[in-house]
């Protein structure tokens, strides 16, 4: 089972551009990607709140560190 959730599993873009996250709220789940990706500006990824068991997370996203991603592994808002 574990094997056809990562089959289907999907990698999300969000772009960095002018200080702003786009989309800036997505659904994902288990076994998805986000991504985040720079085009212009600056910006922190940073996780706030995470399910238990999940991995915290603090990323800039600049013309130096262009792109940062996160494999959800825990169910959770």
């Amino acid at each position: 089972m574990v094997a056809f959730s990562q089959a289907h599993a999907t990698l999300h873009i969000i772009t960095v551009s002018n200080n702003q996250f786009t989309p800036a709220t997505l659904n994902a789940e288990c076994g998805d990607t986000v991504k985040w990706v720079w085009e212009s500006g600056d910006h922190t990824t940073w996780s706030t709140s995470v399910p238990a068991g999940a991995s915290l997370w603090t990323e800039s996203i600049n013309s130096l560190d262009t792109t940062y991603s996160y494999q959800v592994n825990e169910a959770g808002t």
